[in-house]
C-alpha cells in the first residue's frame, strides 16, 4: 500500500517515472483546486480504512513502520482537508513560487519543451493559488501579518522586462552541446515567448495581489486561537476523522 500511496502522488504532481523508477518533471504542475483538495482526502481516507483493516499483528517490523508512516501521511492529508489549508497558501515557513525555475541545464529536448510546458502552465497554477487565498482571507484564515513582511521581495525577483533575467532563463544560458544549434534557437525563442507572455505576467499579478490585496488583510492577531475553526461539516464528501 505504501507503493500504491508513493504512486498516487507522483501521478497527482504530474511528474514521469523513470525507467530506473525514479521521477522527473512532467508538463504540468499540480492541481490546488478545492475540488482535487477535497477528492485527494477521500482518497486518503478510504485508503486509510483499507489500512486499519489490516492485522497488524501479521506484520513484520518493518511492515508496522511503514504503516504506521503510512497512517500519519494520510491522516495528516485528511486533517488538512478538514480544515482546508490550501486556504493558507502564503505562510512564513513555505512558498510556492521559488522552487519552479530550472537552476541548470536539461540535457534532452524534451526536458526542455516539458520545462516550457510548464512555464506555460504558470498562470492557472497561480490562480488556483489566488483564489485560494481569497477564501481563506474571507473567513480569517491567515498567518499573522507580520510573519509575511518582506516576503513580497522573492516575488519581485521574478518580474523582469528582460527574459534572460529572469530565473527561468538559467537552463537556457548553457544549453548541452548535444541539442542541435538549430534546435537551441527554437527552445530559447519558445523560452522566452513563455517567460514574457506567462512567467512574468503570473508572477507580477501575483506580486499585486500579495502587496495590494492580501497582506492588507491578513489578520494582526498573534495567537493560534484567533484561526478560524472551520470544518467541512456541509460538504458532501464526510470526513470521520480518527
Amino acid at each position: 500500500m505504501t507503493d500504491e500511496y508513493h504512486q498516487r502522488g507522483i501521478e497527482e504532481s504530474g511528474r514521469l517515472v523513470k525507467p530506473d523508477g525514479s521521477s522527473e518533471a512532467g508538463s504540468r504542475l499540480w492541481s490546488v483546486t478545492p475540488e482535487d483538495n477535497l477528492r485527494r482526502a477521500a482518497e486518503a481516507q478510504a485508503m486509510l480504512a483499507r489500512l486499519d483493516a489490516i492485522d497488524a499483528a501479521g506484520l513484520s517490523g518493518k511492515a508496522r513502520v511503514d504503516a504506521a508512516v503510512l497512517r500519519h501521511l494520510l491522516q495528516t492529508e485528511m486533517g488538512d482537508a478538514r480544515y482546508r489549508e490550501w486556504e493558507m497558501p502564503f505562510d512564513s515557513d513555505n512558498n510556492f513560487w521559488s522552487y519552479l525555475a530550472g537552476r541548470s541545464a536539461f540535457q534532452t529536448v524534451e526536458e526542455y519543451e516539458r520545462y516550457i510546458a510548464r512555464m506555460r502552465d504558470l498562470p492557472r497554477y497561480f490562480a488556483e493559488h489566488t483564489a485560494n487565498a481569497r477564501a481563506g482571507l474571507a473567513r480569517g484564515f491567515s498567518v499573522p501579518r507580520v510573519t509575511l513582511e518582506g516576503r513580497d521581495a522573492s516575488l519581485a525577483a521574478y518580474v523582469t522586462d528582460d527574459a534572460a533575467r529572469s530565473p527561468f532563463w538559467a537552463p537556457f544560458a548553457a544549453m548541452p552541446a548535444r541539442i542541435p544549434a538549430a534546435e537551441q534557437e527554437r527552445l530559447k525563442a519558445e523560452a522566452r515567448a513563455a517567460i514574457t507572455e506567462a512567467v512574468t505576467p503570473s508572477y507580477a499579478a501575483l506580486l499585486a495581489f500579495f502587496r495590494e490585496e492580501y497582506l492588507p488583510a491578513t489578520r494582526t492577531s498573534l495567537g493560534a486561537s484567533e484561526m478560524p475553526d472551520m470544518p467541512l461539516q456541509k460538504r458532501k464528501i464526510r470526513f470521520d476523522f480518527h
